[in-house]
């Protein structure tokens, strides 16, 4: 399933892409729910209150509640369907996860990438982090920063938990994920480099677009196999395989869960490959006017404009 947060006449939902239209989780849950179980009653409350995180909280059995709903629809006959499907083309699609409780990210994960930063590739993760302030919607405009010159993209899988994990065995990992999205680690560089620590360059306002929806872990067979790409108006500014990432995403999953407890909704964006501004001879930055797309296989496109 491909799980949306968005707006309609005002409320903030939840729906499921459906062909051509998206299913109002809300309106399908108020036609199909019935005798439901304590955990179905918390995943409805989520749902009505369009909020995802709150959803994912109810680890497997909210997925296999909105799956339920989504089988109704699918048998069901009009009329109850005219309320439940909309068309695409009259809401307006926001960030899957509005404020996530961590966004947790991977540093020079892509061998190239660390190459063209003139460092060595890293024995162990490199982790930061960024902020619930930087989440922002598929194809909403990034704001420059008046004060910098030196905005730059980083075409990134997300991987978003889906339960409670601590202390992660490898081979246990994709059980925790709910699922995946697009993700771009826009960064500014010359605040990134005004100390060791990098958090300054990496949680402005909105640099942190995410989406354009969130893809169930059943649905991507291996995501150590998925194309990335990104373009700068219309031009291929990068383009790689998560095969080619340094630290795969259960051992991501095994590290960063030995030292923090992750919880469902947390966001791990596992590094960007090479191509970015700031690892050429010289740094194309990005303006104002600019369209950003980054784009993932199987998970579609996430576009930004740099206003």
């Amino acid at each position: 399933m491909q799980l949306v947060t968005f707006e309609h006449q005002g409320k903030m939902k939840l729906g499921v892409k459906f062909g051509e239209f998206l299913i109002d989780l809300g309106a399908a849950a108020k036609t199909f729910a019935h005798s439901m179980t304590e955990q179905e009653i918390t995943a409805y409350a989520a749902i009505v209150a369009g909020d995802m995180v709150g959803l994912l909280q109810v680890q497997e059995e909210g997925i296999a509640f909105v799956q339920k709903l989504v089988d109704a629809v699918r048998t069901a006959q009009l009329p109850p369907l005219n309320e439940i499907l909309l068309a695409q083309p009259t809401v307006h699609l926001k960030a899957p996860l509005l404020r996530p409780g961590k966004i947790i990210c991977v540093g020079k994960n892509y061998i190239d990438h660390a190459t063209e930063m003139n460092s060595e590739p890293p024995t162990i993760p490199i982790l930061f982090a960024k902020f619930a302030n930087v989440i922002n919607d598929p194809g909403a405009p990034f704001t420059k920063p008046l004060q910098s010159y030196q905005v730059d993209y980083e075409a990134e899988l997300a991987v978003i938990i889906g339960k409670t994990a601590k202390f992660v065995k490898r081979e246990d990992a994709f059980t925790y994920i709910a699922g995946y999205s697009c993700f771009n680690d826009l960064s500014i560089r010359d605040f990134q480099r005004r100390t060791s620590q990098w958090l300054q360059g990496k949680t402005f306002d909105g640099s942190g677009p995410l989406g354009p929806s969130l893809v169930t872990r059943d649905e991507i067979t291996d995501p150590q196999n998925l194309t990335i790409r990104c373009f700068v108006n219309e031009e291929i500014r990068q383009q790689a395989n998560t095969a080619e990432m340094i630290f795969d995403i259960p051992f991501l999953l095994e590290y960063i869960s030995s030292i923090m407890t992750l919880e469902p909704g947390d966001v791990i964006a596992t590094g960007t490959p090479s191509g970015v501004a700031a690892g050429m001879q010289e740094p194309r930055y990005l303006r104002a006017g600019d369209e950003v797309i980054v784009e993932i296989e199987r998970l579609g496109q996430l576009r930004t404009e740099i206003v």
